[in-house]
């Protein structure tokens, strides 16, 4: 069963203070869902927990905690991330079980070509969660389930108009990479396309970063990768020559 004992010793109390503080969440009130997400991130913070501790915590409101993310307030959704970022990078172990919830929700958020969320502040905050959890599982087995995804969601941001995102994605396509040298050569090339569209950009940071994205992906996919680079980066090389 998904949430089934480890073994360690558990205190139902915590388990059931902090369920009575993340019922909140279902409030109709929006400051009390906000507050909500505040409250338990200091109820995390205020006390020591066991793996098993924690995980019962996620298996009782990882559904209310999520749902967050789809919530009609932009401050809440805001706050939602906060909290996520802190409870998954922060405290709950390595264990790709916890991933398999969040990643779904992510890819829903921000993998779709159709805009979902349309705020681009929590579209980068989004971003930035993406970004730690690949930082905190890289080269560990528990982010190989999760390179599609990640690869889903990072070939749509990159082409968000957000100039921060795109930047961003560029930057979290190269630690993907790193984090996963032996398996990223089975999504690399799905990535080029929209990494070479970044070359073009007004932003200097975003150009760069790009080249440095397309850089790495090159070095983890086939010659068909390359042939598609060449051209763009010749294009670009003879502008600037014969200016």
């Amino acid at each position: 069963m998904p949430c089934e004992s480890e073994g360690d010793i558990v205190s139902d109390d915590k388990v059931a203070n902090f369920k009575k503080i993340g019922m909140k969440l279902q409030s109709h009130d929006r400051k009390v869902r906000k507050q909500s997400y505040i409250d338990m991130e200091k109820f995390l913070s205020n006390e020591d927990f066991n793996n098993q501790e924690l995980r019962n915590i996620f298996c009782e409101t990882h559904m209310y905690i999520l749902n967050g993310l789809r919530d009609k307030t932009e401050t809440v959704r805001e706050q939602a991330i906060t909290f996520l970022h802190y409870f998954f990078i922060n405290k709950l172990p390595l264990n790709d079980f916890y991933l398999t919830y969040l990643f779904p929700v992510l890819v829903e958020r921000m993998g779709s070509v159709e805009l979902i969320e349309e705020s681009e502040e929590i579209r980068l905050l989004l971003l930035q969660l993406l970004d730690a959890i690949i930082t905190k599982y890289s080269n560990t087995s528990q982010l190989k389930p999760f390179l599609c995804d990640s690869v889903l969601i990072l070939a749509e941001t990159v082409k968000d108009k957000y100039p921060a995102i795109k930047e961003l994605s560029c930057h979290t396509v190269i630690k993907l990479a790193k984090g996963l040298p032996t398996d990223f050569h089975m999504q690399a090339e799905i990535l080029i396309k929209p990494i070479i569209s970044c070359f073009y950009h007004q932003r200097y940071k975003v150009r760069l970063e790009s080249i440095n994205a397309v850089g790495e992906i090159i070095m983890h996919s086939s010659y068909k990768g390359l042939d598609e680079v060449i051209g763009p980066l010749a294009e670009k090389l003879l502008t600037k020559y014969l200016q």
